[in-house]
């Protein structure tokens, strides 16, 4: 993920760039990196996909990780995204669920970090919550005031993929988040 002292991909110099993406490479891969003076930008670019595609086919499908949960935001457009740590704490990753950014009298939630939400009756984010945690909260509406309580100590199995948002950054998503 993009991280607020970093700056937009747009915004750096070439050099920047490629200082970025061999910490990238070095911290979520596990590989060695190659002299950027061998390689230009959109090469590196093209390298990171082919790492993370190469990393998938050693598995046979995306790679399972063993994650805990770390925090919750709620975005403008009506998605919560969970962020999520490995075990070894080595690499970050988000899953994203649909969920309404209203009461049931209308009244609109603010988005933002740990921001309250309302998930659908009958969707992926109740599942997920009842799948974890065995129990529905106080009030689904509340929700977001018990979950670091009751997912901070549990373990989930998640399958990863590379994505990129829409500032051209790229973190590692979560496709599918189970507890172990």
């Amino acid at each position: 993920m993009c991280s607020a002292y970093r700056k937009k991909p747009e915004d750096q110099t070439n050099e920047e760039w490629i200082a970025d993406y061999d910490r990238w490479v070095a911290e979520h891969l596990g590989c060695g990196t190659v002299p950027s003076w061998e390689f230009s930008t959109q090469d590196k670019k093209r390298g990171a996909d082919k790492e993370f595609s190469d990393l998938r086919n050693k598995t046979g499908s995306n790679p399972e990780h063993l994650f805990r949960y770390l925090d919750h935001r709620t975005t403008r457009t009506g998605g919560l995204a969970m962020d999520f740590e490995t075990l070894d704490h080595k690499l970050n990753a988000t899953k994203f669920f649909n969920v309404h950014l209203t009461s049931k009298y209308n009244k609109r939630y603010p988005s933002g970090n740990r921001g309250q939400f309302n998930p659908p009756e009958g969707g992926k984010f109740r599942k997920f919550w009842m799948q974890a945690v065995c129990r529905p909260p106080y009030r689904w509406s509340r929700v977001h005031k018990e979950m670091r309580s009751a997912l901070g100590g549990l373990v989930f199995v998640g399958k990863i993929e590379h994505a990129t948002d829409s500032k051209g950054c790229s973190y590692i998503k979560i496709i599918d988040i189970w507890p172990e």
